[in-house]
Formats: C-alpha cells, structure tokens, sequence
C-alpha cells in the first residue's frame, strides 16, 4: 500500500487517495474543530481507529524504529486477523489489522 504523507511539530497526514487522517497534538486541533471541543487525554480510551494494512510485522517495524511504544501485538486473532494496537501522543488508540 502506498501512502503519501506530510508531517511537521503539529501533525502527521497520512493521505490513503480518497482518505486522509490527520493527527494533531491536541493544541492544535482547537482551531479546525471550533466550536466543537477537543476531548480530554485523561478520560481514557474513547474509540479505536482500525487501519487495514497489508502486512502487521512490517509496519509494527517501522512504528517502533520511529520511536512508537505498542501497546499489544502483532497477535494473530482467531477471527482471521493479524493486530496490533499503539497511542498516539494525545491518547487515541489506533489498531493496525491484516487479513490473513
């Protein structure tokens, strides 16, 4: 899968073609959500983002190289997947998955 991409100190895109997902530090999410309000990072885990992705092992590789700690995986599921999960830096927790 090829995905184009910006980042800079405020946010990461990861740009999919007809999808685009941006993460921003939270200090900067105000701005482009007004007058909607940013969540709090301490009210715990309020959704979980799913990625489908070609390969696990080899992306989980290169979280970690980039310094992303993760939270549980690769594990391979019963329900015929291959997952990990991690937090981004405000908190949400985003989970890779490939078909296997």
């Amino acid at each position: 899968m090829d995905v184009d991409g910006y980042e800079d100190e405020s946010c990461a895109v990861l740009d999919y073609g007809n999808t685009c997902i941006n993460l921003l530090n939270q200090s900067n999410a105000q701005e482009l959500i007004d007058p909607a309000q940013v969540g709090r990072v301490g009210d715990g885990a309020r959704f979980l983002f799913t990625i489908q992705v070609p390969d696990v092992d080899r992306l989980c590789n290169e979280l970690v190289m980039r310094g992303v700690t993760l939270l549980n995986g690769p594990i391979t599921r019963p329900w015929g997947r291959r997952t990990a999960c991690f937090a981004d830096p405000d908190g949400y927790i985003w989970e890779i998955a490939q078909v296997l």
